[in-house]
């Protein structure tokens, strides 16, 4: 019976060990890229609510969480989760969103300008103004991973 008691407990210690590990893990990942003091509270709350909650972020907090980094999201989110408020959220569902915001703010930065439109072209071209020859399009830089969680699955 004691020699039961004795294991339960080092099971526990064991199990809530990992979790003091994860969350120091996180803590110092923050602080090392002081990820806290990098983006303006506004766009904090509109990601905090875009993914524990729901929302859409903006294209200009898209820019400052893409300027954040995705070591500081994961990180800042995977805290977020180890916080006994947020219990009842499902971990999965809350990685699923978080790797959704960063997804569209990855496609709003990499979405091409809007051009103004060319003016139509004239019936007789002007011979001291030739036309302008189209400049090759620059080839697409490889695509960067597109979850902040590489470490985490979302399959079963």
């Amino acid at each position: 019976m004691v020699s039961m008691n004795i294991c339960s407990v080092f099971v526990l210690l064991f199990i809530t060990s990992g979790a003091v590990l994860a969350n120091e893990e996180n803590d110092k990942i923050i602080k090392e890229n002081n990820c806290v003091a990098r983006m303006r509270m506004p766009c904090e709350m509109e990601l905090f609510t875009t993914i524990f909650k729901t929302g859409t972020v903006t294209d200009k907090c898209c820019e400052e969480l893409l300027e954040l980094g995705k070591v500081c999201h994961a990180a800042l989110v995977k805290r977020k989760l180890e916080n006994p408020k947020f219990k009842n959220l499902k971990p999965g569902m809350i990685i699923a969103k978080s790797i959704h915001t960063w997804n569209r703010c990855l496609s709003v930065r990499d979405r091409p300008l809007i051009e103004s439109p060319s003016p139509s072209p004239s019936s007789s071209p002007s011979p001291s103004f030739p036309s302008p020859s189209p400049s090759p399009s620059p080839s697409p830089s490889p695509s960067p991973s597109l979850s902040p969680f590489p470490s985490l699955s979302l399959s079963p």
